[in-house]
């Protein structure tokens, strides 16, 4: 947007604070609805009012216009470059040729012969002008309008005076000149004299030295046509195979037309606003956002009473069944919200990311630094106390950035969509192949050249309220923009934390026994296994395992070795489950492991040898394949850390672990195309952490996906973290596993916890010396949960109870059903006290 009059503008022919306000255009980024002022460069015209505009590619042509004061006119010519914001003038104001010096004019472009044109038609100015035109028709007084016709070729540069035949308008200013195709151009509307305004339609059809014009006027009898007007506004709507003209406003007017150019019939557009509608010298312009939706945007003008607006106004009209129907009228504000509903819309819907996703147990004896180790990759400072990790952790989310690992936090991955968000509602993607627009005008007139649409995004359609009697009902999308999380988004500082295409679910397992009695609860895809192992302690060497509640450690009367974590870590390791989720491109080939020597700080570089030695000799009894998942520390096994390293220390060790997975890690890799509307359904889940898959079904609907949609989004998130999702035998999504790990790990500490301290810490009643005999072989019945603290959590709802969680435990193999069994109650075994 640029010039036109505004309060307070100097009614001077030129002064720098003229040029200052001249040097500044509006910018409207119609996707969003925004306007942003920016400063030009080049020296602007003089013609700051009525001039007449035009647009080839990407830069707009200015003629004529008034000055702003007394009677000084210019017919002057200039382009502005919308790409370098600059100015250029192409011909300047002279009384020695080119058309008269004038304002209200109407311009065009045109192509003709693969040439760019400007056409020039009507206007009006001072008597005392350039010479008059040859053919041209002139009217009296010391305000003089005109019938002219001019041409102006890009590539000379010369003003040419066409040879006109047909239907030519009289003198004639303040009418809309606009183009149909590139050849052919429509005129309505305009001021001819004698308080008379002009209400005939012209068709004016150019070669490069000629012009024929037709006249259309109104025949009369029952036909609907607009009465006569001048200063309003038009724009050429090309959104559906027939070309029609939308007409705004004017002088004296208060309404809005539509012509049908092939059939030459107008309708009137009821209903529409007087805030639309009864206003004058208002700008329009169109953007035509897909085949079937264009948006008109009016801004300006005055009212009927003279007043100065300064509003803008979105108008969409759709195509629909081949008629041309008003959807909805907005101001700016609505339209801004509408454009940001729709974005969403289109986000949700359509929106991915491609992202490779490895999912990381570190894993280790207790006491080994399995959570310093984690701390250390992510690059985060080591913790302040040595508490202990339960049987695992929920997993912690990271991104890979340059070969080293950074925490994604719920805010982070908030201001991640807020990006994402923010590039989707400003690109601009071409969805359809445009239409072409044939004009086929009445009585025979030959049809002209074929012109295409401008290609334009297809975003998702909300519906409005009706604004016409012509608006069509169509169904209503869902609301994304409502939901919680999407109002969490759109609040969020869009702020790329961590720019990168793969991300890591670590989980932190706390290495007591309980984790391998219930491995197949952690049983996932191939996974990259870090095993930590303590330097400064023997590998060899056999440690009491301990059973850890409330800060307390309590013996399990079992032994076990760091080699023998190792080893259990690599075989298990390579049994995994095949993950059957359809956006995945490349699934995992196997699982990955990586020895993290912790404690280096404490030995030297002779007892690293030793280890090193004592590791190989290990690795030789495995299979030969399991030998090459193991990530190799240049020719030796073991990468050497002291997890509690400070600033630059910690950081190499990072990075060079880092980097080191990053180059050998991929085969325990995948990689995903995830759903935009997955992100927005984790952080939807609600915070307890069990919850229905009804309740989950129910989350995902309000995002559009469909039960399948909703099942592999839970099935992905169960393989690369911690939440539990197994819909062969539960009803229920563990969107936390902290509930049943509770309880399964009570179970299995009654079944080698002697200490009255450590009981009274499980459970609620006392049990007898028959069944703690019983569950010191591994036998129990389902009674037992009865006794425990943790029931209450974990059976809170009615779609998971006792049976619910015998029948998992069955599924997995944690348990076996004694059918046979000789006791009062039906008995279980847990089975990993089958050796």
């Amino acid at each position: 947007m640029w010039g036109g009059r505004q309060p307070d503008f100097p009614e001077v022919h030129n002064s720098e604070k003229k040029r200052s306000i001249c040097s500044v255009v509006e910018v409207c980024h119609v996707p969003t609805g925004t306007w942003v002022q920016k400063p030009t460069t080049g020296n602007p015209p003089l013609g700051i009012e009525g001039y007449a505009a035009a647009v080839i590619r990407n830069e707009i042509f200015f003629f004529g216009g008034r000055c702003g004061h007394d009677v000084c006119h210019h017919n002057s010519l200039y382009s502005f470059n919308v790409d370098t914001l600059n100015w250029k003038e192409l011909s300047p104001t002279t009384s020695h040729h080119g058309p008269m010096m004038k304002s209200f004019s109407g311009m065009v472009a045109l192509r003709i012969n693969d040439e760019d044109y400007l056409a020039v038609i009507g206007g009006q100015g001072p008597s005392s002008n350039t010479p008059p035109q040859p053919g041209a028709q002139y009217s009296k007084g010391g305000n003089q309008r005109c019938n002219e016709v001019h041409m102006y070729r890009l590539k000379t540069g010369e003003w040419t005076s066409p040879t006109v035949t047909g239907d030519r308008p009289p003198p004639i200013s303040q009418f809309t000149l606009t183009s149909i195709t590139n050849t052919t151009v429509i005129l309505f509307g305009g001021d001819i004299g004698g308080l008379k305004y002009n209400n005939d339609v012209y068709i004016f059809e150019f070669t490069d030295t000629s012009v024929k014009c037709k006249k259309f006027s109104n025949p009369g009898g029952s036909v609907q046509w607009p009465q006569a007007r001048d200063a309003h506004s038009s724009v050429l709507i090309n959104c559906s195979s027939v070309p029609h003209l939308l007409v705004v406003g004017g002088a004296g007017t208060n309404d809005c037309w539509l012509l049908n150019i092939n059939k030459m019939e107008w309708k009137e557009l009821t209903n529409i606003p007087d805030s639309v509608t009864d206003r004058y010298w208002h700008s329009l312009s169109i953007w035509n956002e897909t085949q079937t939706i264009s948006w008109i945007i009016e801004f300006g003008g005055r009212t009927g009473s003279g007043s100065l607006l300064s509003d803008t106004t979105f108008i969409e009209i759709i195509s629909s069944a081949g008629d041309l129907v008003v959807q909805s009228v907005l101001d700016i504000n609505e339209y801004q919200k509408r454009r940001i509903q729709d974005a969403v819309g289109k986000w949700m819907e359509e929106g991915s990311v491609d992202l490779t996703v490895t999912r990381v147990n570190m894993l280790g004896a207790p006491g080994a630094g399995k959570t310093c180790s984690k701390l250390l990759l992510l690059n985060e400072d080591p913790p302040t106390d040595d508490t202990s990790t339960p049987i695992a952790c929920k997993a912690t989310r990271a991104a890979v950035c340059g070969k080293t690992w950074n925490r994604v936090t719920r805010d982070n991955l908030l201001g991640e969509l807020a990006v994402d968000l923010n590039a989707v509602s400003q690109e601009k993607k071409t969805k359809e192949p445009p239409l072409p627009v044939v004009l086929s005008l009445p009585d025979n007139t030959q049809p002209a050249a074929e012109i295409p649409l401008d290609p334009s995004p297809t975003p998702q359609k909300k519906p409005d309220q009706a604004v016409s009697s012509e608006t069509k009902v169509i169904e209503e999308d869902k609301e994304y923009h409502t939901e919680a999380v999407v109002q969490e988004i759109l609040a969020s500082q869009p702020k790329r934390i961590h720019k990168s295409d793969h991300w890591l679910y670590v989980i932190d397992s706390g290495g007591q026994p309980a984790y391998q009695d219930l491995l197949p609860l952690f049983t996932r895809a191939a996974s990259l296994n870090i095993i930590a192992l303590d330097l400064s302690k023997p590998f060899n060497e056999r440690f009491d395992l301990m059973y850890r509640i409330d800060r307390k450690f309590f013996p399990c009367y079992s032994k076990s070795t760091q080699l023998a974590f190792f080893q259990s870590a690599v075989s298990t390791g390579a049994s995994f489950k095949p993950l059957d989720i359809s956006c995945i491109s490349k699934k995992p080939t196997h699982s990955m492991h990586l020895v993290l020597g912790t404690h280096y700080d404490k030995v030297n570089d002779d007892t690293l040898r030793e280890k090193e030695e004592i590791l190989k000799s290990s690795m030789s009894s495995l299979q030969s394949y399991l030998q090459n998942c193991v990530i190799h520390h240049k020719k030796s096994i073991i990468f050497p850390v002291n997890t509690i390293a400070e600033s630059e220390e910690r950081a190499k060790y990072s990075e060079e672990i880092c980097k080191a997975i990053w180059y050998h890690g991929s085969d325990a890799s995948l990689e995903i195309k995830i759903p935009i509307r997955w992100f927005a359904f984790e952080l939807s889940l609600p915070e307890q952490s069990i919850v229905s898959v009804k309740e989950a079904l129910s989350i995902g609907e309000r995002y559009g996906m469909k039960e399948e949609d909703t099942k592999q989004a839970l099935r992905y998130f169960h393989n690369v973290s911690l939440m539990l999702y197994y819909p062969e035998v539960t009803n229920v999504v563990f969107v936390d596993s902290k509930p049943i790990l509770e309880i399964l790990s009570q179970l299995l500490a009654l079944t080698y916890v002697d200490d009255d301290d450590a009981l009274a810490s499980i459970s609620d009643k006392p049990l007898s010396l028959k069944v703690m005999n019983n569950l010191k072989e591994g036998f129990f019945n389902e009674d037992i949960f009865e006794h425990l603290k943790s029931m209450s959590v974990i059976f809170s709802l009615p779609e998971f109870q006792l049976s619910d969680l015998i029948r998992l435990l069955l599924h997995l193999n944690i348990i076996t059903k004694l059918e046979d069994d000789k006791r009062d109650t039906t008995s279980f075994l847990m089975l990993s006290f089958i050796q």
